[in-house]
């Protein structure tokens, strides 16, 4: 047994480093490894496993959520071999986080219900490995009530997860905490200064992290607040930073978001024809994918 254990937490150097690479949202790069990495072969299911999870990370990343769920599916079937632990549990989670942007609601719940039963009953070997999965499935809890317009359930849930990261997270999952509260304020309660605020911690996360969707992510909230407020020119300078970086990701989703929200910003400022073709734009790349949504 203790052979075992020994063996499911050694991790290949190529996964540490395309991890990293993902993290860092390197994405051509991490793939290019990833593919390496399994065209040797000759590795454990955990290797395997956690291969296949990373590339449901860079499936995240992309905004490519049917395939991630398609993966996420299989990949966690695979980890069923290796008994019940706690990459079960991350593809779980990652397979809720792609079902709530696909507006799968009910799957979301139950899939998330699954990863948190699994969590409860693995050994605390490690507290804050649980209590990193504890966070995530904090946010995921309240980016579902941000779905279902509960704007205090959300932000309740928000915090939990940013009061657990703060203590046991990275630098990223702080990040991505701060940024769903900035979403709470902007959307729901109107208070731009404190969505700014926690937007701000965000920036100054991500530079450290070099993730380049979060700071993709900071340009399109922070473009909609300058939008909200009337400042036409700040707001489409940020909005085009955020598309820069969503185009260099290929997530489709998010430009197709972003060129939405510039359709508008060029209609206010009397643009017809720009704001015709970022509107044209936007439905295009939506066609390509169903249940799209911000």
């Amino acid at each position: 047994m203790s052979k075992q254990k020994a063996q499911v937490r050694e991790k290949p150097e190529e996964l540490i480093h395309a991890k990293q690479l993902i993290d860092e949202c390197k994405l051509d790069d991490a793939r290019r490894l990833l593919r390496n990495f399994e065209e040797k072969g000759g590795y454990t299911l955990y290797d395997i496993v956690l291969c296949h999870f990373l590339k449901c990370k860079l499936l995240l990343w992309q905004g490519l959520y049917e395939d991630l769920v398609k993966l996420a599916e299989q990949t966690y079937k695979e980890s069923l071999g290796l008994g019940k632990n706690l990459l079960s549990v991350d593809i779980l989670l990652i397979m809720a986080n792609a079902l709530i942007w696909l507006n799968q609601n009910d799957k979301f719940r139950d899939i998330l219900r699954q990863g948190e039963e699994l969590l409860e009953v693995l050994p605390q070997e490690l507290l804050a490995d649980y209590k990193q999965r504890e966070a995530y499935i904090a946010w995921l809890k309240g980016r579902l009530y941000v779905d279902l317009k509960d704007a205090d359930l959300a932000l309740k849930h928000f915090e939990h997860s940013l009061a657990l990261r703060e203590e046991y997270g990275t630098k990223l999952d702080l990040a991505i905490s701060h940024g769903a509260i900035s979403r709470i304020f902007v959307f729901f309660k109107a208070d731009y200064n404190l969505a700014l605020k926690h937007l701000e911690r965000a920036r100054d996360l991500l530079k450290e992290t070099g993730n380049k969707w979060g700071i993709g992510n900071y340009f399109y909230f922070m473009g909609i607040i300058h939008k909200v407020k009337g400042e036409i020119d700040l707001s489409i300078k940020l909005f085009e930073q955020g598309l820069a970086i969503y185009n260099d990701l290929n997530n489709k989703r998010m430009v197709a978001s972003i060129l939405n929200h510039l359709g508008e910003v060029y209609r206010h400022r009397g643009e017809l024809d720009r704001a015709l073709e970022c509107l044209e734009q936007a439905l295009a790349l939506r066609y390509e994918s169903v249940h799209l949504k911000e």
